[in-house]
């Protein structure tokens, strides 16, 4: 959810319809899910998944509070395996957190361009690796993103570049993680407070400064 000019605007998982309070601006009928949404600069995005057809979509669509539904509603193909875990608007863009394939590629942070619908992967790329991206925030122009499975975050640069922050290592006796393990940890939830980067991490419950 978000809140908007003083109403929520709502993405009910398992519903199909986006809310602005009790007002609903956008349908995509029965069996539609959406996984994640976001109101930015003018647009909502949304991603949306079929049930019954196994088939996924990236939806913009103009709208403003004062608007009665969505306009221009456009529709880009997206895979239905590769779950979209987190949106955020950053310089006129829209960046994505996603999900692997089967066989274990394919996540990453992803760019879209609202006036063209270009999609650009910026990450994994040659000097990254794989694994699953969550979180997502931007800190001093950068934008930040916790990874899955080695707890580090990702610093983006408006140009591609990216390089990881090593997150500390687990604790010995840390709810049966070994001492020292850094494998199968996910930075799911980021916050800033105080000048400085909050780290929720899974699967300890473990906050992170």
């Amino acid at each position: 959810f978000q809140m908007v000019q003083g109403e929520l605007l709502t993405f009910p998982h398992g519903v199909g319809k986006v809310l602005y309070g009790e007002r609903t601006v956008l349908d995509y009928g029965y069996g539609h899910s959406l996984r994640n949404g976001i109101y930015y600069d003018g647009r909502i995005f949304v991603s949306d998944f079929d049930s019954e057809s196994k088939h996924a979509w990236l939806t913009i669509c103009d709208w403003k509070p004062s608007d009665i539904a969505c306009s221009h509603i456009r529709k880009l193909d997206w895979p239905y395996w590769k779950d979209v875990y987190g949106m955020i608007g950053w310089q006129g863009d829209l960046y994505l957190s996603t999900g692997t394939d089967v066989s274990g590629k394919g996540s990453g942070i992803w760019r879209l361009t609202p006036q063209t619908g270009e999609l650009l992967q910026l990450t994994p790329g040659s000097d990254s690796f794989s694994g699953e991206f969550y979180a997502m925030m931007v800190v001093n122009d950068k934008l930040i993103a916790g990874h899955y499975p080695s707890g580090y975050l990702a610093v983006i640069e408006r140009s591609g570049a990216v390089k990881f922050l090593e997150v500390p290592r687990a604790l010995s006796d840390s709810f049966g993680q070994e001492n020292g393990q850094t494998s199968y940890r996910e930075a799911q939830s980021l916050n800033l407070y105080a000048g400085r980067i909050w780290v929720g991490m899974y699967p300890w419950g473990y906050l992170w400064e």
